[in-house]
């Protein structure tokens, strides 16, 4: 599921991107946008939506966090994936 993020957020985040790839650590995901389009209580906000979908995911077990940010990105990693 988490996997499937990036290739339906164009369908709804238009102008914007969402990319996601299994890292050593876990899955890293990263949202690009036009400057000045996301207000870093967005940015923050997104935890919680990543968080909802791990909570859904037999993948996943662990935490995620905001590993980078600027004004048009952010990076989010998600730690512990369940190797299947």
């Amino acid at each position: 599921m988490v996997m499937t993020v990036a290739s339906r957020w164009g369908s709804f985040h238009q102008g914007t991107t969402c990319a996601a790839e299994r890292v050593p650590d876990g899955l890293s995901i990263t949202l690009g946008w036009p400057e000045g389009l996301f207000p870093e209580l967005l940015v923050h906000g997104y935890l919680g939506v990543f968080d909802a979908l791990a909570a859904h995911s037999r993948l996943f077990r662990g935490t995620i966090e905001l590993t980078s940010k600027t004004t048009t990105s952010a990076c989010y990693l998600m730690r512990d994936l369940v190797e299947s």
